[in-house]
């Protein structure tokens, strides 16, 4: 009996097939993760808003935006 990777459809498989699935389960865990950077960003937001802490200046959001982006703040 053939090998999977020895057919026609084992290689289509193999080669055309799980290729796109890993691309396309990278692109949800992508669109995900900017999803949760989205809404945990949100709820900083409404809570520095909503709090006595003066965020009109700026230095907080970009504290916040730098650590959104790279996951550490910048020196």
């Amino acid at each position: 009996m053939a090998e999977l990777h020895e057919t026609l459809m084992g290689r289509k498989l193999i080669e055309g097939d799980v290729p796109r699935m890993i691309t396309a389960l990278e692109r949800i865990a992508n669109a995900l993760e900017n999803n949760a950077k989205t809404e945990l960003a949100k709820a900083f937001l409404t809570e520095m808003t909503e709090s006595d802490i003066d965020i009109s200046d700026g230095e907080v959001l970009d504290i916040v935006y730098e650590l959104l982006l790279t996951g550490k703040q910048k020196e």
